[in-house]
C-alpha cells in the first residue's frame, strides 16, 4: 500500500493470501479477505495503516458468506452483509468501528442493499424469511451498542432502485426518493419520504 505518492519507495507491505481488498477514504484502514484452512468462505478483517502490522478479524464464522463491505465516508465504520452467521437464514446487515473491530450493531434483517445517507443513517431494502414481500427502511446509525437498531419502514414493495439527497446546513435534513410499480393506479409512481428522523 503507497499512502505516499510522492515517496513511492515507502509501501506498507500486507501478507500474503489476502484478497477484496477496500481502503478507508481517511486511509487509516484496508478491509481485506482471507480464507482460513478448509473454511468455506473468506473471513474479513481489517488492518490499521499506520504501520503498526495491527489488525482485527471483523467476521468469525467461515461458514457465513460475507459481501456488500464498505467503510463510511469518514472512516469511522466499517459496513457488512454476512449470509447464513451462526446459522441464521438472513442476510443480516452490520456495521463496527474498524479500529477494534468491536461494537457491532445489527441494522437490518433480509437486506438486498443498503445506502449510507451521510454520517446519521443508512437506508436499506429488506425482506421476509420467505421471500414473499420486501420494505425500504432506514436506521440511524447509533453509538454501537450491542443490540440490534431500529428500523422504521418507508414503503412496502418498493422498487429496487433509490436515492438520498439532503437539504439544509451540512445536509442534516434528508430525504429517500424512490418508485413502485406495486399496489394498483393509486400506489404506482415516483415518491419523495423524509426527513429521515433518529430511529426509537
Amino acid at each position: 500500500l503507497m499512502l505516499d505518492r510522492n515517496r513511492p519507495d515507502t509501501l506498507l507491505s500486507f501478507a500474503v493470501g489476502w484478497n477484496v481488498v477496500q481502503i478507508a477514504t481517511d486511509r487509516r484502514h484496508t478491509l481485506y479477505f482471507r480464507q482460513p484452512r478448509n473454511a468455506q468462505f473468506p473471513v474479513a478483517y481489517v488492518a490499521r495503516n499506520d504501520g503498526s502490522q495491527g489488525w482485527c478479524q471483523l467476521t468469525t464464522d467461515a461458514r457465513a458468506e460475507t459481501y456488500g463491505t464498505r467503510f463510511a465516508d469518514n472512516g469511522k465504520a466499517v459496513f457488512w452483509i454476512e449470509f447464513g452467521r451462526a446459522g441464521s437464514e438472513s442476510e443480516e446487515g452490520w456495521y463496527a468501528r474498524p479500529e477494534t473491530c468491536d461494537d457491532k450493531v445489527k441494522f437490518g434483517d433480509f437486506v438486498f442493499g443498503y445506502r449510507l445517507a451521510s454520517e446519521d443513517f443508512i437506508v436499506f431494502e429488506g425482506g421476509d424469511i420467505e421471500d414473499t414481500t420486501s420494505w425500504l427502511q432506514y436506521t440511524s446509525l447509533k453509538s454501537a451498542t450491542g443490540s440490534g437498531s431500529n428500523p422504521l419502514v418507508i414503503k412496502e414493495k418498493p422498487d429496487p432502485i433509490f436515492a438520498i439527497i439532503g437539504a439544509g446546513p451540512a445536509s442534516k435534513n434528508l430525504f429517500a426518493i424512490f418508485s413502485t410499480a406495486h399496489g394498483g393506479a393509486a400506489e404506482e409512481g415516483l415518491y419523495i419520504h423524509g426527513p429521515l428522523k433518529r430511529s426509537p
